[in-house]
């Protein structure tokens, strides 16, 4: 069953003089009236209670098409103008070291009024609710479309700080590791990879909707604000595309290094092997079934070849060393 959305609102009247915060025990509180002194914001959360959700569209007499785009809960991010307002759709990215999840959250914007929809509870929007509380607060001063910055604000300082906090925390393990890292820590780079395009592909499409919103024209709603969120996210698509090559260098180097690490041991081999090859030659000569094999007779043959090969040792290690090969 879905949950009354009336107890899960908060609604905000604020001007630069006062500051009004009200809640609704029941839907049918939560009919709205305007000031065209005051600028409201009101909060929702929890989007599956569809139906009252669009209750609250009708009620207050917002465009009705807005009920079309409330009943399609789960949408990528979209900009929908229409005569008096505006909906807002993002599909914005809660970043963490365990995991990427994700969250809707729709907004309906008027000159004077915003209504921002939250799909869980607990939110980015807490260090506004303290702004209203102060009277000297520049939001206190504006209207609805600055407010509608604020939040929107929120939504890239959270991919920033998100991103930054997993960053520290993967960098923070030394070169050492990867020098003396196998197969799982290539795994781990990958996953690595992973989150930041996903990152990346949420950032990118919040810019493309701030662009739009530059764009959009309606009476009383000012786009200049908007210009500083394009630019934050232009900022953290750069840091996201360092992040992405900083990554595929490490890999680059873990392989160097397991290259050069089986370039060393095919090296010891090989020394090893030229240093043999004469000595099993002379070994597979006197292990021949003949008479006539010089020294064969002879009781210091064998020390005589044990010393031939000593000698051929160490004249390979003696010209191994001139040539720095070891």
């Amino acid at each position: 069953m879905a949950t009354p959305i009336a107890k899960h609102s908060q609604l905000f009247a604020y001007n630069a003089e006062s500051l009004e915060h009200s809640s609704f025990e029941s839907i049918d509180a939560m009919m709205l009236n305007f000031s065209a002194t005051k600028s409201y914001w009101l909060n929702t959360y929890d989007i599956s209670n569809v139906k009252e959700l669009q209750s609250v569209v009708v009620r207050n007499k917002f465009d009705e098409f807005h009920v079309k785009l409330i009943k399609d809960q789960f949408h990528p991010n979209k900009i929908v103008v229409l005569e008096h307002s505006l909906f807002i759709g993002i599909n914005t990215l809660h970043i963490s070291k365990e995991d990427l999840t994700t969250e809707q959250m729709n907004f309906v914007v008027t000159k004077n009024f915003v209504w921002s929809m939250q799909e869980k509870k607990g939110d980015h929007f807490d260090w506004i609710r303290v702004l209203l509380a102060k009277d000297t607060s520049l939001v206190r001063k504006k209207k609805a479309d600055y407010l509608l910055y604020y939040l929107l604000e929120s939504i890239i300082d959270n991919y920033t700080a998100g991103f930054a906090k997993t960053r520290d925390s993967y960098h923070s393990e030394s070169l050492e590791s990867l020098k003396n890292g196998g197969p799982k820590l290539v795994q781990q780079i990958e996953e690595r990879k992973n989150n930041i395009s996903l990152i990346k592909k949420h950032v990118g499409s919040y810019r493309d909707m701030v662009l739009k919103l530059e764009r959009v024209t309606l009476e009383g709603f000012k786009t200049s604000y908007f210009s500083e969120l394009r630019e934050q996210a232009n900022s953290l698509l750069a840091d996201l595309d360092y992040e992405i090559k900083e990554l595929d260098g490490a890999i680059n180097l873990f392989f160097s290094i397991q290259g050069h690490k089986l370039n060393e041991v095919m090296k010891t081999l090989t020394l090893f092997s030229v240093i043999f090859i004469p000595l099993t030659f002379i070994a597979g000569i006197y292990g021949m079934n003949f008479s006539n094999i010089p020294l064969i007779a002879n009781d210091k043959g064998y020390f005589v070849i044990i010393g031939l090969m000593l000698l051929i040792t160490a004249i390979s290690l003696y010209l191994f060393k001139r040539k720095h090969w070891f």
